[in-house]
């Protein structure tokens, strides 16, 4: 169907469609890392945001009935951010967040002692890792989030 064809929708036609369960997908990388800085109102502070973006290949460890009620999960887009704050004070989370994204690279397989974190970050596409799915609660809203991740051997 497309878009010009929903507009006639009435909101009581639109629903709220399954969440991608929780549980363990394996996911592929297939983009380069997306930069970009964002302001936080809740903080008002100003971060640089690292954004993969990947494809579920299979779910390895996801409750049955609610694989069934989602669908077909191959294909799946999921995103797994870093926030660096460019605050001084925050410089001890921004050494956090930079050797976070230092294993999530080592569990791709893909950033080795002597390589730079742009060569890392270049040879992450079509590398693939483990990650675990969670569901996150925010006032009426539910997201898809992914919780850990960890090296698929």
């Amino acid at each position: 169907m497309r878009f010009s064809e929903m507009l006639d929708r009435k909101a009581e036609e639109i629903e709220q469609p399954p969440l991608l369960p929780p549980g363990i997908y394996t996911v592929q990388w297939t983009q380069p890392a997306e930069q970009d800085s964002i302001d936080s109102q809740k903080t008002g502070k100003t971060y640089d945001r690292l954004t993969f973006v990947g494809q579920i290949v299979s779910a390895v460890e996801v409750d049955e009935d609610e694989l069934a009620e989602f669908g077909n999960v191959q294909g799946t887009s999921v995103r797994y951010n870093f926030l660096f704050s460019t605050a001084e004070e925050d410089e001890n989370k921004a050494a956090a967040q930079l050797n976070r994204l230092k294993g999530f690279l080592q569990q791709l397989g893909v950033f080795e002692e002597g390589m730079t974190l742009s060569e890392g970050l270049a040879n992450a596409v079509g590398a693939s890792c483990l990650v675990e799915i969670a569901h996150r609660i925010d006032g009426d809203s539910t997201y898809v989030e992914i919780k850990r991740t960890f090296a698929d051997e």
